[in-house]
């Protein structure tokens, strides 16, 4: 069982090596035998939100800079209401979220008032999203 601890470890490090040199997820499950991309986006996953160290680090920083550029590319076409940047400005936020490692949204306390009216509500750019 150990071994295949290590192993799986092993192989998810050098998913997120392919990944970090470009690599989609189905090129990844394909050299390295998961059995589709979301197997090895999974072990990705799991090693991004597992592990802390100067590699992750940078695969982060890099990532978000690629999407910050990406989200800039775009930024007047949302504020404009054009649909597909939407999508796509939906799609980077949503890809920042795994990078940074979060699953969801945090979520109130139990005690916590929620309000009734949406925050967003008087923040007209925020209908688009």
């Amino acid at each position: 069982m150990k071994s295949d601890k290590a192993w799986s470890t092993r192989r998810a490090t050098a998913a997120l090596e392919l990944r970090m040199c470009g690599y989609t997820y189905n090129q990844i499950a394909f050299e390295l035998g998961y059995a589709s991309k979301s197997g090895a986006y999974n072990a990705v996953n799991r090693l991004l939100t597992s592990r802390r160290d100067q590699t992750i680090d940078k695969f982060r920083i890099e990532t978000l800079a690629h999407l910050d550029y990406l989200q800039a590319q775009i930024w007047a076409k949302v504020h404009q209401g054009d649909r597909v940047a939407i999508e796509i400005s939906r799609k980077i936020a949503k890809q920042r979220i795994q990078v940074l490692g979060h699953d969801g949204l945090i979520k109130p306390k139990a005690t916590e008032s929620i309000p009734k009216k949406s925050l967003y509500d008087d923040h007209e750019h925020f209908h688009m999203l």
